[in-house]
């Protein structure tokens, strides 16, 4: 009897052994399996040291209000140098503030590896920056499977900072049978700036596989000398777009999926710096492009010129982004694009080649030419 009682006297003991440490500091592999929430929150500094793997079992809460300062700017106290792995079922949820909101206040960046099966919530007060990745230079790799929730609230959105960032989404945006969000990528914008290692790619192998909490299209925001991919070649349709903004020196690439669905765009927009007009031409590429499958709404077709050029005006200044695409082998070299019943289109690509019913009035008009041709001869 003493010995049974002696075991059940550890069983706290072992049920806690699996809790993230307090300060939240986790130095080499490890478990969490049991519900660390509310009162048992971790409160303060989160850190994954470098070669060590956090998985989540259970439900982990993190509230971070520790202010740390970095290049004379404030941040709240989460980095990753190492994996989180959340699994289907589990949850992971971060709850972020800096001291004020501003160009100086952001969430501190994710540096290491992140693997979403089950649930990750990321939210932050009084933050100007990111979420989930933002700008250093060791690698990032963020991957949302299949069976997989990320959302994110507050701040701009996701954030890509730099040239070593890989971005998987395996999951469509789906909601439960209560009408709350269960997989896809949750965020209001996805950013993308600075970057002088290539453009960026983020993989899209679902459909539909981001959107802003209201179900409406994310925005992009290209900031100045971002390079941003969007990848969705293996999937069989393509996820829409909210408004597209440039800034100086950005390039957009829509790698469309090879049998797509229409796919919209909110709409253009540009974002003004204290620089050379000349210095904000944009581009803007479309990879796999089809006619009348890509729809932009609030576009202005006086601003676009047959080679494909695009129009701003910013005071006395003019802002250009350039339209051009390629299929297959073949290139838009003289774009000639138009708009058609709100549908971009690219004489280059067929847009003349007339459609069945088409086909048949042409036939049938040949027909009765003929046939009138026939009885005067």
């Amino acid at each position: 009897m003493k010995k049974i009682l002696s075991i059940l006297s550890i069983l706290p003991c072992i049920a806690m052994a699996d809790l993230v440490p307090a300060d939240g500091v986790i130095s080499s592999d490890f478990v969490q399996s049991g519900n660390q929430t509310g009162e048992n929150a971790v409160i303060g500094k989160f850190l994954v040291n470098e070669g060590a793997t956090l998985t989540v079992n259970g439900n982990l809460e993190t509230n971070i209000t520790e202010i740390v300062t970095s290049s004379g700017k404030t941040y709240a106290d989460f980095q990753n140098n190492g994996t989180i792995n959340v699994s289907e079922g589990a949850s992971f949820y971060l709850n972020a503030s800096t001291k004020s909101k501003g160009y100086s206040a952001g969430f501190t960046y994710i540096t290491g590896n992140i693997i979403v099966n089950g649930t990750y919530i990321s939210e932050v007060v009084n933050s100007s920056d990111y979420h989930i990745v933002a700008g250093t230079n060791k690698a990032t790799n963020f991957t949302l499977n299949s069976t997989g929730l990320v959302k994110t609230v507050g701040g701009v959105g996701v954030g890509i900072n730099n040239g070593y960032t890989s971005i998987i989404l395996n999951a469509s945006v789906t909601k439960d049978e209560t009408n709350n969000w269960k997989t896809g990528l949750i965020t209001d914008a996805i950013t993308q700036r600075r970057n002088a290692n290539g453009g960026k790619e983020i993989t899209i192998n679902a459909d539909n596989a981001f959107c802003r909490n209201d179900g409406s299209a994310s925005n992009i925001f290209l900031g100045n000398r971002g390079n941003l991919i969007l990848n969705s070649t293996n999937a069989s349709g393509n996820t829409d777009l909210g408004v597209v903004t440039f800034e100086y020196s950005s390039t957009l690439q829509l790698n469309l999926s090879r049998t797509p669905d229409t796919m919209s765009i909110s709409g253009f927009a540009y974002k003004v710096r204290n620089v050379d007009a000349e210095n904000y031409a944009s581009t803007l590429i479309f990879e796999n492009f089809a006619n009348d499958l890509i729809k932009i709404d609030n576009f202005d077709e006086t601003r676009l010129t047959d080679d494909g050029i695009y129009t701003f005006e910013a005071g006395t200044d003019t802002i250009t982004v350039t339209i051009t695409a390629t299929n297959g082998d073949i290139s838009s070299a003289n774009g000639e694009w138009y708009v058609a019943n709100g549908f971009l289109n690219n004489t280059a690509f067929g847009a003349n080649v007339p459609e069945p019913a088409e086909w048949a009035m042409i036939l049938g008009s040949l027909a009765l030419g003929l046939a009138i041709y026939k009885r005067r001869k």
